[in-house]
């Protein structure tokens, strides 16, 4: 198999430190990192984590620029994902598994507001484009073992779309009454639908197209595993399968439904990550795919050319499905399986 024709401009290793989750900034000019100290202790295992500790790299050398910290909710929460709003200042937490968004002030490291949800699991979060709202989707109940802290006010809701305000955290409103448990959240660059995967106790799914200024749902598709296109107007959903494999992906209308183009994925990988291991670079040039392998193990990235639909190659390593492309579309951070190191690839 062919390997990317990409280069690989560093690696992160840092000895104490385990980075989780990780984003370039708007400008693609740094690398924001969320990483815990993990640091052995006297009497074996390692020191209880405290904080989480953000820090902007340049992305183009990996020199680290600044840091600061901020308290864990509770031992054992940590960021699973972080998103940098537009305005270059508001930097979003989100701990899925846990059920917390933590909101801070890039510039100064304050932490601004969070918002609990106590009776569902978050499974999306994504930012208008004009940085005004944080939209939350959640899906399956869940119960909770750690004890909050008290430090700071905690606003509760379930299962639901919602949108924030993204400098209050204020409710703005919910959308619809949710049955069903949403996989995926996706902002048109105009910043004015919204499209939600959502997955039904059968196992099958859908995808709704929601107006933001007027909160009214506008249809329904039936897919519910999707990428937004660059353009705004199409996604990339898997097509037709074999023995549950996808053979291809369509490149579909989301107005319309109209199915515009196939771009075909080899038989040989055994499952497409789609909800968040699919991302197609800004630019419109790149396709990639994070894929499992036997037992769903992670596998590596594989690459298409978007505008053909040719294959590129894969990545050398085997990586994980959590990575992440530059607005720029110059550079991709990755994280091998065999390791705690982080890779930044360029793509020109």
């Amino acid at each position: 198999m062919t390997q990317v024709p990409f280069t690989c401009l560093y690696e992160l290793n840092p000895p104490t430190e385990h980075i989780f989750a990780w984003t370039f900034s708007v400008d693609s000019q740094h690398l924001i990192l969320s990483t815990y100290d993990s640091i052995p202790a006297a009497s074996g295992g390692f020191e209880p984590i405290k904080a989480h500790n953000v820090k902007g790299l340049n992305a183009q050398t990996g020199a680290e620029l600044w840091s600061f910290s901020i308290p864990l909710y509770a031992p054992k929460h940590y960021w699973e994902k972080i998103l940098i709003a537009s305005d270059n200042e508001t930097l979003v937490g989100v701990d899925l598994r846990n059920s917390m968004i933590q909101v801070c002030n890039l510039q100064t490291g304050n932490l601004l507001y969070q918002i609990e949800v106590r009776e569902g699991e978050i499974a999306d979060v994504v930012l208008t484009p004009d940085a005004s709202m944080l939209i939350s989707g959640t899906k399956d109940k869940m119960g909770r073992g750690d004890t909050p802290s008290d430090d700071l006010p905690i606003l509760e809701y379930g299962r639901s779309v919602r949108l924030w305000d993204i400098k209050t955290g204020q409710l703005i409103k919910q959308l619809g009454d949710q049955t069903q448990a949403i996989t995926q959240l996706a902002v048109t660059p105009n910043g004015r639908f919204l499209l939600s995967g959502h997955l039904t106790e059968q196992g099958s799914g859908n995808t709704k197209v929601w107006d933001l200024q007027t909160g009214n749902k506008l249809h329904t598709l039936k897919k519910s595993d999707f990428v937004l296109c660059p353009d705004g107007i199409t996604i990339a959903v898997p097509g037709s399968t074999v023995d549950n494999r996808p053979e291809a992906l369509d490149i579909i209308n989301w107005q319309t439904g109209e199915t515009l183009r196939q771009i075909l994925v080899p038989h040989v990988i055994y499952r497409v990550a789609a909800r968040h291991g699919t991302k197609i670079s800004q630019d419109g040039r790149w396709l990639f795919i994070s894929t499992t392998g036997q037992y769903y193990r992670p596998d590596t990235i594989h690459v298409w050319d978007f505008q053909t639909g040719e294959k590129v190659g894969k990545f050398p390593e085997k990586l994980t499905h959590q990575y992440a492309l530059s607005l720029d579309s110059q550079k991709i951070a990755v994280r091998p399986v065999s390791s705690r190191a982080l890779q930044v690839w360029s793509l020109s």
